[in-house]
């Protein structure tokens, strides 16, 4: 726990969120040893659409929920991805992310410490090693510009079942992908449509970043589905824009969620198709109700039902 003086109560590519920023890579090399984060292990998979030690659809086995941790002294980089694709993961190399710094300027403490709700608290330590290692059950980290995404507290239930479903934290997740998930919900949400996590992934695939962005998690519409416009372009340098956010007490709705190094192929987590999705995708197909168009990320991201309740930011 910190002191009371720390305590200051994207195209569908990832790999796009920021080409140019110097923390892309960090200071090592993809040929280096993949560091780990500190006793990290690969969980039982849960996928969304059946349970551990079934067999998934497009598969004749089942995805091992039995498979081991990394282990750098005894395979290589290349044997332990091999090792995570035959047991139906994608690697989420961590080595880059362990080099990354927290920076963020106090005008952006601020403001983010101005938006939190009564029981949140930000933390922000210069010292703090990386993005990685200061997170704790009740002490959660975001990037600052995904704050500005559409993340509002308490999160939003399809937030946490999407990091719980795919075992990965908040801060794993782009602020693209951010975007249209907060988007997604807020545009359901107006059409009168419940914004389940069977819905999110029949919507949207999960995938690891490309180059410039391995260790996160960006999503993107599935071919013929795709009904939120385009999110932008460029986030430079949103890597080491990132702040630590202290829960409530006993309120810790990421518990047992540690920084993953691996990522469930979207294959076992995709829902089939069924009357009520197909239904569902029809409606939101149909485009923004007011415009006759594609729903625009911008305009959704944030919304507020009248009445004054919904989505507004903290």
């Amino acid at each position: 726990m910190s002191s009371p003086s720390d305590r200051i109560s994207s195209s569908e590519d990832c790999s796009s969120e920021d080409s140019n920023s110097s923390s892309s890579t960090g200071s090592s090399s993809p040929e280096s040893t993949p560091g780990q984060v500190p006793n990290s292990s690969i969980p039982d998979p849960h996928p969304v659409n059946q349970v551990p030690g079934e067999t998934f659809v497009g598969r004749d086995d089942p995805v091992d929920d039995e498979l081991g941790p990394y282990d750098p002294e005894h395979e290589t980089r290349d044997a332990w991805e091999e090792r995570l694709h035959a047991a139906g993961y994608f690697p989420l190399p961590t080595f880059y992310v362990l080099d990354i710094p927290s920076r963020v300027s106090k005008i952006a403490l601020n403001k983010i410490r101005r938006r939190l709700p009564d029981g949140y608290t930000l933390l922000y330590e210069l010292n703090w090693p990386n993005i990685v290692e200061p997170h704790r059950e009740d002490r959660i980290g975001f990037h600052t510009i995904s704050l500005d995404a559409g993340i509002v507290f308490s999160l939003r239930p399809l937030l946490t079942e999407v990091c719980h479903a795919f075992r990965i934290l908040p801060g794993q997740i782009t602020p693209n992908a951010h975007r249209y998930l907060h988007s997604f919900v807020n545009i359901c949400t107006h059409l009168k449509i419940f914004p389940s996590l069977r819905l999110f992934l029949f919507c949207f695939e999960v995938l690891p970043g490309g180059a410039g962005c391995e260790g996160f998690v960006f999503f993107k519409a599935c071919t013929g589905r795709k009904f939120i416009s385009e999110v932008p372009q460029s986030n430079r340098g949103w890597k080491e824009k990132f702040v630590f956010i202290e829960f409530p007490p006993f309120f810790t709705p990421l518990a047992g969620l540690k920084w993953n190094d691996h990522l469930l192929d979207q294959e076992y987590a995709a829902p089939a198709s069924s009357p009520d999705l197909e239904a569902n995708l029809e409606i939101l197909m149909r485009g923004d109700p007011q415009t006759g168009r594609i729903f625009h990320q911008g305009s959704w991201v944030w919304r507020v039902e009248s009445g004054g309740e919904g989505t507004s930011q903290a």
